[in-house]
């Protein structure tokens, strides 16, 4: 066991006082919900209060809003555009969609800057043909909130 890498974690919603001062007592890692980040396993967040599930959501967007801001410089088409959120912008939303049901002032914060992205100049493109198929007349950007119903899906 590597014990540095090893977090307690309260199985009910009260913390135990006695164990938390056991465990930090061994340096063990503790969290709960006074612990301002949430825990991460197997890349899955694992909230124990309103706050740490704010504080997650708020990071995974600036990570959205970092990978645009970074392929934004390149001279794109809009085609282009949308195939660079699809490939690399949007990629990393999967893994979260698997198991963690997006929020939905996260999914409206994630379309905006999507939007904003492909569709640089005004007026811009709907929602639905930003996420209509290339072969339909659209965009063809995958649109998370799809995508996690049919992981979800897959699941049954």
């Amino acid at each position: 066991v590597n014990l540095n890498k090893t977090v307690a974690f309260p199985m009910s919603a009260y913390s135990d006082l006695p164990l938390k001062t056991h465990l930090t007592f061994l340096d063990l890692q503790w969290h709960d919900s006074t612990t301002k980040d949430a825990l991460i396993y197997l890349g899955f967040p694992v909230f124990f209060c309103k706050e740490q599930a704010s504080i997650f959501w708020n990071k995974i967007l600036d990570k959205i809003k970092a990978g645009i801001n970074m392929q934004s410089s390149r001279s794109l088409s809009v085609l282009g555009r949308a195939t660079i959120v699809n490939a690399l912008i949007l990629s990393r939303l999967w893994h979260l969609a698997w198991v963690t049901p997006f929020p939905p002032s996260f999914l409206s914060k994630v379309r905006r800057a999507i939007t904003r992205f492909v569709c640089p100049f005004k007026p811009t493109a709907s929602w639905k043909v930003i996420t209509t198929p290339r072969h339909d007349g659209g965009l063809g950007v995958i649109d998370p909130a799809k995508q996690q119903q049919t992981f979800v899906i897959k699941h049954l």
